[in-house]
């Protein structure tokens, strides 16, 4: 069991470099993800918790990134946000508020309200912010 679980925290660490990677210093990479190629309803299962991943992730959205990446970035930035099974380290999670709130207001509304990605890759909003993003969001913002 000890050497599954260190097996599985290996890999997630891989998992990470290679996010930072592709995110930081090969974003160039990112302008070749088509929705053709990629299944994200299927391959956005996990959540995002790593505090420099988050940053990265908001930035993406607001510098206007789009296509893939822009749906892979507003995934994790909202199920961070939202996902009541998301264990939340609470200054990271008042840090990832702080740059939301620096997005436009039509950015901030898609986060608040997005569902999730369906299985023709298209973004699913929810008609009415919920009472409890609505709360969490406005304590702090």
């Amino acid at each position: 069991k000890q050497w599954y679980q260190r097996r599985v925290r290996g890999l997630c660490s891989y998992a990470l470099t290679y996010r930072r990677l592709i995110w930081v210093e090969r974003h160039e990479t990112l302008r070749m993800l088509r929705t053709t190629n990629i299944a994200l309803a299927t391959t956005l299962t996990a959540i995002e918790t790593d505090a420099d991943m988050m940053t990265v992730y908001v930035s993406a959205l607001q510098s206007g990134i789009c296509g893939i990446p822009y749906k892979v970035a507003l995934h994790h930035v909202s199920r961070f946000l939202f996902d009541k099974k998301v264990k939340k380290d609470a200054s990271l999670f008042k840090l990832i508020l702080k740059f939301v709130g620096k997005c436009s207001p039509e950015l901030q509304e898609i986060i608040k309200r997005f569902d999730r990605i369906d299985e023709c890759n298209d973004v699913v909003l929810l008609d009415e912010i919920p009472d409890h993003r609505r709360e969490k969001i406005d304590n702090v913002l």
